[in-house]
């Protein structure tokens, strides 16, 4: 589990920043980002139905044409969506700062882009969740922290992240620093949000929920649910 673990975040890391990997790392990646074929899983307890669809923030148009057709499927089966997003887009300015300092770039769609022209690979796009959006009814949830509540997490477990004059006053771009987002950032990163997500499906009145959330969370998402209710089992 731990070796797992190790490697999802070390993919995340380079899906992130494409720093400098091993060839073994590169193959995974390339692997990902060639993709086409959706991977989900489904979770139960006594009175709700949950189906899990892992995300990943570039792929293939291919394979987010085929996450659409998934959704279609379970909103016409009596889904709600509950999807991810950190709206870095609205966030202030100290918080933007603070986000490329201990994670490497600004995680929004401009960041994602300007990733995926650094790439050389065939048909690798942005995810571009309005297209996952309004798909049979509006019955759509955008269930994530705020880029402040990031930052506010992060602070509140390992300090206040501390900025330099420069870091201050250059002008925010969506360059990559050069630096991989630390454990601490992916312990906010991962696990905050997987206990967050947990409670929101736990405590939502609704009954079948359909989850569009990053590949990564898959595990720990599970294991948060548990400990909100020992009967949640995975069905598949």
């Amino acid at each position: 589990m731990k070796a797992r673990a190790k490697m999802i975040s070390v993919l995340i890391s380079m899906l992130f920043l494409l720093t400098a990997c091993s060839f073994k790392e590169a193959i995974e990646l390339r692997k990902m980002l060639t993709n086409t074929n959706v991977e989900s899983c489904d979770y139960s307890n006594d009175s709700k139905t949950v189906h899990f669809i892992g995300m990943v923030h570039m792929g293939q148009e291919q394979f987010y044409k085929n996450v659409k057709e998934e959704i279609e499927k379970y909103k016409q089966e009596g889904y709600v969506l509950f999807y991810e997003w950190i709206d870095f887009e609205v966030a202030d300015d100290l918080t933007l700062r603070k986000t490329k300092k201990i994670v490497g770039l600004i995680p929004s769609e401009e960041g994602y882009q300007t990733l995926v022209s650094k790439l050389d690979i065939d048909g690798v796009v942005a995810q571009d969740n309005s297209m996952f959006l309004g798909l049979v009814n509006k019955n759509d949830f955008k269930i994530d922290l705020e880029a402040i509540d990031v930052i506010w997490h992060y602070e509140q477990q390992y300090g206040e992240i501390e900025l330099s004059e420069d870091e201050l006053s250059s002008p925010i771009d969506y360059e990559i620093t050069g630096a991989k987002p630390d454990e601490q950032a992916m312990s906010i990163i991962l696990d905050v949000r997987n206990e967050y997500l947990a409670r929101q499906v736990q405590d939502a009145g609704y009954n079948k929920i359909l989850v569009l959330y990053g590949k990564a969370h898959k595990s720990g998402f599970f294991e948060e649910l548990k400990k909100l209710d020992a009967n949640w089992k995975l069905d598949n």
